[in-house]
């Protein structure tokens, strides 16, 4: 096997393994996106609720609860640390983080679509070399 095919099945499977990493990324963002526009979708309840909202204890079983602040909820605002904000401004710092998501997933997908277009076009270079062998 000559050194040049040697180095594209080399590329190929770096790009392999890049592409499964960006696919695993992908699934992470739109996981985060989900939580947070939930969040958000809470919280415009929260406002509109008469002080009885439905919260989930996990396991898809929910309890009722009484909110007594209206007010005001703690928000992380980023590197671990969590502040009392309003309604309005949580809601403001939680779709600032969306956007920052839909950045990201644009980034990701574009990282992918490289990267897949020079797989597509590797992979029958390297059938072809290999069934000249």
């Amino acid at each position: 096997m000559d050194e040049q095919l040697q180095q594209k099945i080399e590329m190929y499977r770096m790009l392999e393994a890049k592409v499964s990493g960006l696919m695993k990324q992908k699934e992470m963002v739109v996981n985060k996106m989900l939580e947070v526009k939930t969040t958000v979708s809470s919280l415009d309840e929260m406002e509109k609720s008469n002080g009885e909202i439905l919260f989930p204890l996990g396991g898809e079983a929910w309890s009722t609860a009484k909110v007594f602040d209206k007010g005001s909820v703690v928000v992380e605002v980023g590197a671990g640390v969590a502040l009392e904000k309003t309604f309005p401004e949580a809601k403001e710092i939680l779709n600032k983080r969306v956007n920052e998501l839909e950045k990201a997933m644009e980034e990701i997908n574009k990282e992918y679509n490289e990267s897949s277009e020079i797989l597509n076009r590797l992979g029958p270079e390297i059938e072809k070399e290999l069934s000249k062998g």
